[in-house]
């Protein structure tokens, strides 16, 4: 059987990795929060779409590609669809699924072919704190997996260079300030 062997034997070099994508299902908002940073060629650096932020994305990808590398199928738990709700790896944008929505990661290669593509589901209880329910995002059998998810965020802020809001004071001609007020909960202008 899969037990014991890689989701994905091939991807073996983090430097291949070029893009990541991650999906998250927002159970509060009924939303799938979207991130992804891409390697933009013409700059040479990675970029945070739609924004074009560069990432720090050297440091995260570093973590994030090693992290999603060599991740062994540990034990089978089931083979049926209709247990993916209960181990929460139903795919992030299923909506005809109320609960149980995983979060999914891909990774690319320059090529835009695909490197991973995991949907990581609720952590197993009871167990090794690393340990949780994984698929593979195109089998309908999941998994227990050892993984780091220290290094796997959604979180825009970590991904944004930190010295990017960083002005130098000579740098600073002038400030124009707004008046507008910016609700904080709804993102409209008042």
């Amino acid at each position: 059987g899969s037990v014991g062997k890689e989701f994905f034997p091939d991807f073996t070099d983090a430097e291949d990795a070029r893009t990541i994508f991650v999906e998250a299902y927002d159970e509060d908002t009924d939303t799938v929060n979207r991130f992804s940073v891409v390697y933009d060629s013409d700059s040479n650096t990675y970029q945070i779409p739609p924004h074009g932020y560069p990432a720090d994305a050297v440091d995260q990808l570093g973590k994030t590609a090693p992290s999603v590398i060599g991740i062994m199928r540990t034990a089978l738990v089931s083979t049926r669809k209709t247990d993916q709700a209960r181990f929460g790896v139903v795919d992030p944008n299923d909506e005809s699924s109320d609960e149980g929505r995983g979060k999914r990661i891909t990774l690319k290669d320059s090529k835009d072919d695909t490197l991973v593509d995991y949907v990581i589901g609720k952590r197993v209880e009871n167990l090794d704190e690393e340990m949780f329910y994984v698929r593979r995002f195109d089998e309908t059998a999941t998994y227990r997996a050892k993984i780091d998810v220290s290094s796997l965020s959604t979180k825009f802020s970590e991904w944004i260079k930190p010295d990017l809001l960083q002005l130098e004071r000579d740098d600073l001609v002038a400030v124009t300030i707004d008046r507008h007020h910016i609700e904080e909960f709804t993102n409209t202008v008042i």
